[in-house]
């Protein structure tokens, strides 16, 4: 009688087992499904967002910093603090050249890429207690620095200044351009870098309408010589990304 017993309670668990098949199999499906999308798309499973996980996902995303209001597209936040949109204590931003698109997953390795040609810009947005203009920062803070005030003729339309040795700025060149409105272009760039990352150049400006923020943008001295275009682009991108300009369809 127990041989039976045991018998028939096997048989009721193998009975009931069977349950278990389909939904086992439902659930490896939509694992593998999840896992194929994060890869495709180029997101990351980093919950913290501190990491750079970018993604082509291009769904504007809504942020600000003080009150600076952004409309920034996802695929150009390689960081999901930031995506996640809202009030914002910084902001980081990477856009490709010539055309300063943003990640996808046929540019991934441009992205990817820290090599002394990467066409990578960086940017990124933050405060500052600093209330004077470009102009006047270069006036009060950098060029008393140099070793020629007056400047000379450099590459690429630019004006050249050398800081002094021992001022904190040993190793950095400086680059001005006095554009057509009056305001001033402030360029800096390391002589040399990292044998493999190359050296970088980078400006620091202020939107009009907010001198509590600046936007830094920075890439590689090898794209010097395409300074306006990358200048312009990233003047343009922050039109867009705050409505003052309309997104080409």
């Amino acid at each position: 009688m127990s041989g039976s017993g045991d018998s028939d309670f096997g048989g009721e668990m193998k009975r009931g087992r069977t349950w278990f098949i389909p939904l086992e199999l439902l659930a490896v499906i939509v694992v593998l499904g999840g896992v194929a999308y994060w890869f495709l798309t180029g997101q990351s499973i980093d919950m913290s967002g501190t990491k750079p996980s970018p993604t082509s996902d291009t769904s504007v995303v809504e942020m600000s910093i003080d009150g600076y209001a952004l409309s920034v597209p996802a695929n150009y936040l390689p960081f999901g603090r930031n995506r996640s949109g809202g009030d914002q204590e910084d902001i980081r931003l990477r856009a490709l050249l010539p055309d300063m698109r943003g990640w996808s997953r046929q540019d991934a390795a441009q992205f990817a890429s820290n090599a002394p040609d990467a066409k990578v810009v960086q940017i990124g947005v933050g405060l500052t207690k600093d209330r004077n203009t470009e102009k006047a920062r270069f006036e009060k803070v950098l060029r008393p620095y140099t070793q020629n005030p007056d400047g000379e003729p450099g590459p690429y339309g630019l004006t050249k200044y050398t800081f002094a040795e021992g001022q904190g700025y040993d190793g950095v060149e400086l680059y001005t351009f006095s554009a057509e409105d009056g305001s001033l272009i402030v360029l800096q760039c390391e002589a040399a870098g990292d044998a493999t990352a190359g050296p970088s150049c980078w400006r620091t400006m202020k939107p009009d309408t907010k001198p509590t923020v600046t936007i830094t943008y920075r890439f590689k001295r090898s794209q010097l010589g395409e300074w306006p275009a990358i200048d312009q682009g990233v003047v343009r991108m922050f039109k867009q990304f705050t409505g003052e300009a309309k997104t080409p369809a």
